[in-house]
């Protein structure tokens, strides 16, 4: 019973990292695995054909485009992933950073407080009363 507890810990944990991230993953993966599928393909040509002139070009470049697409995918995510979600960002799968608005939200219950000019501690009530 703990091995399962532990197991479906570490899926949920999985689940949490993988969210933010998800899209840029699936997009990153999709193009490296498009490339290599190219890349299958010429070697197929080059096989039917004989012609073996530009074998190790195409190798190079294989692997070129696959690491330029891992690291933009790695840069642009650690930009974007170097401020901590919250609760509501999580569950709504919001990974941008999000300016936080100056505006007032009038069902938080705290407008009152809004529109003192100065706030008095629970010593200044007791000053005045006394």
């Amino acid at each position: 019973m703990l091995t399962q507890l532990l197991k479906a810990g570490l899926l949920l944990k999985a689940g949490i990292w993988l969210k933010p991230r998800a899209k840029g993953l699936i997009l990153t993966i999709s193009a490296v695995v498009f490339c290599w599928i190219i890349h299958s393909e010429y070697l197929a040509y080059v096989e039917h054909s004989g012609e073996k002139g530009y074998l190790a070009i195409s190798y190079a470049i294989k692997w070129i485009v696959t690491l330029s697409f891992i690291a933009a995918y790695f840069f642009s995510s650690r930009k974007d992933l170097t401020k901590p979600l919250t609760r509501s960002e999580i569950k709504s799968g919001s990974t941008k950073n999000q300016a936080k608005s100056t505006t007032t939200n009038p069902d938080d219950g705290f407008d009152f407080l809004r529109s003192k000019k100065e706030l008095e501690t629970k010593a200044d009530k007791t000053i005045k009363k006394g």
